[in-house]
């Protein structure tokens, strides 16, 4: 009886042991995702480009030849880039610009003076014109052609003076010699120019400056007058052939 006893739990032990779970090996490869996840993705890099100058290429800031604007040209040559600002010359603009791909220089007038670089803007209302006629006048020891000043665009109402600059032997007078502008301003004045002696041969410049003044500012422009000297016929003692200028 107790043999039979030890032999049923002898069998009953080695069944046990037979149905234990047997240790799996790990595979050799992570699998991939599972159907339908979403894939993580990964970042880039991606370069930049650098802007490379265009040899043969020229730019201008202000547009080309703009006295009242301070530009800068930038032009590119094989030689390498330059840059060239607009500079003043005294009274007077040095301008850049391009032509084509190439920078040039020109040196531009200004009616009221430099600054930085560019014109200095006109004050309002003293944007004024000053013209005379005719521009070659004769003068002759018997007579001599008048001149006439104007000037348009005036401030309305403003005041208006000549000066005048005589050259060589010549001295005159103006008829006014200042006036009150019109509301639309224009100004008048006649010239009248004579010479000293018997000056029957040469030519002299005689410079009239008009000055315009508004309520709060005054203006100038000038132009010049050539006078040219001839003899009088059957004029007596008239006959020394001296020259205006007074050189000779």
């Amino acid at each position: 009886m107790k043999l039979a006893a030890i032999a049923f739990l002898a069998l009953l032990l080695a069944g046990c042991v037979s149905q234990a779970p047997q240790a799996t090996a790990a595979p050799d490869t992570i699998p991939g995702p599972s159907e339908g996840a979403t894939p993580i993705p990964t970042a880039r890099t991606t370069a930049v480009p650098t802007a490379t100058p265009v040899i043969g290429s020229c730019a201008d800031s202000d547009g080309g030849k703009n006295a009242a604007v301070a530009g800068t040209v930038t032009a590119v040559t094989e030689e390498g880039k330059k840059t060239l600002a607009d500079t003043c010359l005294g009274e007077r603009v040095l301008e850049y610009y391009c032509d084509g791909v190439e920078a040039k220089t020109e040196q531009m007038d200004c009616d009221n003076g430099c600054l930085d670089g560019a014109c200095k803007p006109i004050p309002p209302g003293m944007n004024f014109t000053l013209s005379g006629s005719p521009k070659i006048a004769f003068i002759s020891p018997c007579e001599a052609n008048t001149v006439t000043l104007n000037v348009r665009n005036g401030p309305d109402s403003g005041h208006l003076q000549f000066f005048a600059s005589w050259g060589g032997k010549l001295g005159g007078s103006f008829n006014p010699a200042s006036v009150q502008l019109t509301h639309d301003g224009f100004g008048e004045t006649k010239v009248t120019a004579s010479a000293s002696g018997c000056y029957t041969r040469g030519n002299v410049l005689s410079n009239f400056t008009a000055q315009v003044c508004s309520k709060s500012e005054c203006a100038n422009k000038t132009i010049a007058i050539n006078y040219t000297a001839g003899r009088c016929l059957n004029v007596e003692g008239c006959d020394k052939n001296e020259s205006i200028s007074g050189s000779d």
